[in-house]
């Protein structure tokens, strides 16, 4: 389980990055803990969020779904929308733990901002997960826009060999 949190680490210094040094690339601030307001998303789902009024009809939307979270609780969000756009992203149900999901660019091509989603997956014996079905989520911000957001997702496996094979290994 410790492999996995260092290997969900390495790929989010990666996607950061990434993020900072491609051209046309946009700030990209994390929002750990942040995903879809009250809600289990069980379905794949993306969604820009420019308002504090589009944040909230999405969490009235996730308490009228029969949510246990409250009114008060859902609509709390601590965004300048004057500053930056939200960007929310959830791969639906996944079968096991182990899955990740993150943005790893965003790019203004002066029409359309194209936004670089990556999906991990576990692969194979060496990657300890849980049993139980997650839904990975992630939010993240980027700087105010109002063009259209095109997100382009990539999977990739996570081979968990290399780390296994690094456990108390030593550097001459």
């Amino acid at each position: 389980m410790r492999f996995d949190l260092i290997a969900l680490f390495g790929v989010s210094v990666v996607a950061s990055a990434l993020a900072a040094g491609s051209s046309g690339s946009l700030k990209i601030t994390s929002l750990p803990g942040l995903g879809y307001p009250g809600q289990t998303v069980h379905t794949e789902s993306f969604h820009v969020v420019r308002s504090l009024k589009e944040w909230n009809d999405l969490s009235l939307s996730s308490v009228s779904n029969g949510s246990s979270t409250s009114r008060e609780q859902s609509l709390t969000i601590d965004v300048d929308f004057a500053k930056y756009t939200l960007l929310l992203v959830a791969l639906g149900t996944r079968p096991s733990g182990g899955y990740a999901v993150t943005i790893q660019d965003a790019r203004d091509d002066g029409t359309v901002v194209h936004v670089s989603v990556l999906e991990v997956r576990p692969r194979g014996p060496e990657c300890a997960a849980t049993a139980i079905m997650t839904h990975p989520t992630t939010a993240v911000l980027i700087p105010r826009t109002n063009k259209a957001v095109r997100f382009e997702i990539e999977s990739a496996d996570l081979d968990c060999r290399s780390f296994r094979s690094s456990v108390g290994s030593r550097n001459p």
